[in-house]
């Protein structure tokens, strides 16, 4: 292999590395966005029935 080629490959490698690193950091974000809307959506009921309670009395 070549100087140039091996350059080349090493930036494929460098950049493949990157790409999953930030894949992976995606997926956890992913499931921390999950769990968020989670949380946020058993707000919005708790409030729902604490309002709906409120004006069944």
């Amino acid at each position: 292999m070549s100087a140039a080629e091996q350059a080349i490959q090493d930036r494929i490698d460098h950049w493949t590395r990157v790409t999953q690193r930030r894949q992976g950091a995606l997926a956890d974000a992913n499931v921390r966005l999950s769990e968020a809307q989670r949380w946020l959506q058993k707000a919005y009921d708790d409030m729902d029935a604490l309002r709906n309670g409120r004006r069944d009395q």
